[in-house]
């Protein structure tokens, strides 16, 4: 089950209180939100920590009986970095957590597809003693990844890159959460959907008509500010 993040400008969503959440594991145990399509209870998670060894594959049971199970391979479990992934077919999933100077923790989740350009979505909640609170991710990563894109676009024509026009590059987002230390990684591919004489392809064509060779590609920072990413 498969499913993007939809976020609502001037939406933030509480959830009521769960377990104390003292490390990575019980964090995981106590998240309020889907798993790339899949809302697990929290009974189903602890089965799935407690019967999973890391670079086994688990199951996670749907609220919903009638949404079934899905697997998973315990990729990653670093109880003393704070950090956890959850390994499929074609995608992955990160969680992580940074402590903040007020006591409450920031949560990232981050889904990321490994099919055609790899491509990342990531939501930041805020906890405090058992509550959660969904917060803006831009609100978060101060900086838009598009405006990084634009950025980049304009760096690579200044500097005799090809001249090609904005509305022909599609571009892919990989964010990389931090097992250590604090900063996330960005990395950005663009991509220009075009053949050679110039003509705009279609997604399902770059495959079959060109190889999908990045046009540029590069890797941001950005920098942990208690509660808040800044890119310098």
């Amino acid at each position: 089950m498969k499913s993007s993040f939809v976020f609502f400008l001037g939406l933030l969503l509480c959830f009521p209180a769960s377990t104390t959440g003292q490390n990575i594991k019980e964090l995981f145990v106590a998240f309020p939100g889907k798993i790339f399509g899949t809302l697990p209870s929290s009974s189903s998670k602890q089965s799935f920590l407690n019967t999973t060894a890391v670079g086994q594959r688990g199951e996670l049971q749907d609220v919903d009986p009638n949404e079934g199970t899905d697997q998973y391979t315990l990729a990653i479990l670093d109880l003393a970095g704070g950090f956890i992934r959850l390994d499929a077919l074609d995608f992955y999933v990160d969680m992580c957590y940074w402590r903040k100077s007020d006591g409450h923790r920031l949560v990232a989740i981050c889904e990321t597809t490994t099919v055609g350009y790899v491509e990342s979505e990531i939501e930041f909640y805020d906890y405090f003693e058992g509550n959660w609170k969904r917060l803006h991710t831009d609100s978060i990563m101060i900086r838009p990844a598009y405006q990084d894109v634009l950025d980049i676009r304009a760096s690579l024509a200044a500097n005799g890159g090809a001249a090609i026009p904005l509305d022909r590059l599609s571009y892919a987002t990989e964010i990389q959460l931090p097992q250590k230390g604090k900063d996330i990684q960005v990395q950005f591919e663009l991509v220009d959907f075009a053949d050679e004489s110039g003509r705009e392809l279609s997604y399902q064509l770059v495959y079959k008509v060109k190889k999908p060779t990045p046009t540029f590609y590069s890797q941001l920072v950005y920098f942990w500010n208690d509660g808040i990413f800044l890119k310098e």
